[in-house]
């Protein structure tokens, strides 16, 4: 049985409705799906964030074990300060890549989104868009933030098309923020407001 979760926002219109599921799974109209980050998702999580071009652009310097992986797992649950989700494409719902509200502040009411698309023939297919807009859906709609921002390095240009595509703009460019392998690389900051 799926649920429609619209909104009578005119900003809101030409995005693409959220259908909800009774197990909590989030989908649209592409069957691009953001489900509940379950243990079914650890093994392929790992394998992508030990990749070594993925963990460039998430700012990872050590390969992460087996034992360390399933500790953040279960420390996961009971964490005030992020939600996470499994990417997941098609009707037979193959899990492709994570998406996560990070360093959530209630009290301002707004948390940063982080995005990451394991599975290299789904990059650059819309996916990440997609995903990206549910979860603002949710960020905006349900837990009711104000405000949803991301972090996106000067090279990485498909990241920052994605986002523009879900409605973010450019806030600012922030000089040699982060260090990787010894090399300062700029980060653009990006956000997205709820009209409501």
């Amino acid at each position: 049985m799926w649920k429609l979760k619209s909104t009578s926002r005119r900003s809101e219109s030409t995005s693409v409705p959220i259908l909800q599921d009774v197990s909590g799974r989030f989908t649209d109209k592409r069957h691009i799906s953001l489900s509940a980050f379950g243990r079914k998702h650890l093994n392929r999580s790992r394998a992508w964030f030990n990749e070594p071009r993925l963990a460039r652009l998430l700012g990872r310097t050590k390969t992460i074990s087996v034992r360390e992986h399933q500790q953040w797992f279960s420390e996961l649950a009971h964490r005030q300060d992020c939600r996470y989700f499994a990417i997941e494409s098609g009707k037979s719902l193959r899990h492709v890549g994570n998406v996560w509200l990070w360093a959530i502040d209630a009290s301002n009411r707004k948390a940063e989104l982080r995005i990451v698309i394991g599975e290299k023939d789904c990059v650059e297919q819309g996916i990440g868009t997609a995903a990206i807009k549910l979860l603002c859906r949710y960020a905006f709609n349900i837990m009711k933030l104000h405000k949803v921002y991301s972090y996106v390095h000067v090279t990485n240009r498909r990241a920052r098309r994605a986002f523009e595509k879900a409605g973010f703009a450019v806030d600012g460019l922030l000089r040699d923020d982060r260090c990787i392998r010894g090399r300062f690389v700029s980060v653009h900051m990006l956000s997205r407001i709820s009209h409501a």
